[in-house]
């Protein structure tokens, strides 16, 4: 029981980092675009989850909103001003003593093996 947890989890890493690296690749390709239109690009995304991703590259310095959003109705517009390579930047997460649930406190460029703290 213990091992079919262990591949389960291993699975679902795998599957985030090949869904990262593809919302990355469509980050890179489109230069400029709202959380919706990479979703779109991506297909197995949602923009809410761009989103999320999006907002911790901006705190990080590879995106700039270039126009702020009013909720769904007008989404931000994201343009790409760090482009480091092909491989996905990670946001690391950690626990905090005070908060139960784990807090992102840096995002991880894998192509230049540098973290950039949030």
């Amino acid at each position: 029981m213990r091992n079919a947890t262990r591949r389960h989890r291993a699975g679902k890493e795998a599957r985030g980092t090949f869904v990262l690296g593809k919302t990355w690749n469509a980050m890179r390709m489109l230069r400029t675009f709202t959380a919706g239109d990479v979703a779109a690009v991506v297909e197995i995304t949602t923009a809410e989850s761009v989103c999320r991703y999006a907002r911790y590259l901006v705190r990080a310095g590879y995106l700039r909103i270039t126009r702020h959003g009013l909720g769904r109705c007008l989404p931000a517009t994201y343009t790409l001003i760090r482009n480091t390579g092909p491989k996905a930047p990670s946001v690391l997460r950690k626990r905090s003593s005070r908060m139960p649930h784990r807090v992102a406190v840096a995002v991880y460029d894998h192509n230049t093996e540098t973290e950039y703290p949030l």
